[in-house]
């Protein structure tokens, strides 16, 4: 059976805010950071432990188009999204979010 995946609070408003900065930047390309997001998580639901790790418990997948990281576990069969992190941040402050 193919995992689903949650949010953390934390996680959903980085999507939003990142999205509503995009699309602030050009219309039209907070939906595509959207997209970006989801095809991700198409990819990271298929195969969960293809992406790196970056310690014992979460992973992180890296958007192409974009400048963010998605940070997650996987727990029993729902991989929980910690983050949707910009690479430009500390690379430690997704941690917080946990």
């Amino acid at each position: 059976m193919r995992p689903s995946y949650r949010l953390l609070e934390s996680a959903a408003f980085e999507l939003k805010a990142s999205a509503n900065y995009y699309e602030g930047c050009s219309e039209g390309l907070g939906n595509d950071f959207l997209d970006a997001f989801e095809h991700a998580m198409d990819l990271i639901l298929s195969f969960p432990e293809a992406w790196g790790t970056l310690d014992e418990n979460f992973r992180r997948f890296l958007l192409r188009r974009f400048p963010y990281g998605i940070i997650y576990t996987i727990d029993d069969e729902v991989i929980v999204v910690t983050s949707v992190f910009h690479l430009s941040r500390k690379p430690e402050s997704w941690r917080r979010n946990r």
